[in-house]
């Protein structure tokens, strides 16, 4: 099985206005591009998901939705309030592994999970027995972790580590 974790795109600031609050913040024009590009990046390299997961947050939802555009299909995309910012590292993968296991994935599986910084870099230390202060995600970063199973701590190796100027190199049309 492989589980994709992907930092949302670009987004525009809370201003306390128009956009009140950091759960509200949409994806920029460049954020929109980014969440895209991921999308054609995963197409043309074959690597098309199974199963969208993404934080109830406006933007990494705007992300996941952008990822979906991207590949040109309607991969099932479920919201999961556990992948929201700042939940303890155990809930979000526990919830993880209920909603492969609610959609009945195995083995040879792709899940895409869409999230932010410093939680997915608590995923990846817990799948990779690693410290998370040593994993960085930019905006529209993606790590792809490899497991025998369903992902469980310390049981991931690192697949792919790719980032949104990839992404961009990929998804440009050809000349």
């Amino acid at each position: 099985m492989e589980l994709g974790l992907l930092r949302h795109a670009d987004a525009l600031p809370a201003n306390g206005g128009s956009i009140p609050t950091d759960e509200s913040r949409p994806l920029s024009a460049k954020g929109n591009d980014q969440a895209r590009d991921v999308g054609v990046f995963l197409r043309k390299t074959g690597r098309i998901p199974n199963l969208i997961l993404s934080s109830p947050y406006l933007r990494a939802r705007q992300t996941a939705e952008g990822v979906r555009r991207g590949l040109g299909l309607e991969v099932p995309l479920v919201i999961v309030p556990a992948l929201a910012c700042e939940v303890k590292t155990t809930l979000q993968a526990d919830a993880i592994i209920k909603e492969i296991e609610t959609a009945r994935l195995g083995r040879g599986t792709w899940v895409l999970a869409v999230a932010h910084m410093s939680d997915l870099a608590e995923l990846a230390g817990h799948y990779l027995s690693c410290e998370a202060d040593s994993i960085g995600f930019e905006k529209a970063g993606l790590a792809i972790l490899g497991f025998p199973s369903v992902p469980v701590q310390s049981m991931g190796h690192m697949i792919q580590w790719t980032n949104s100027e990839l992404h961009a190199l990929v998804a440009a049309p050809k000349d």
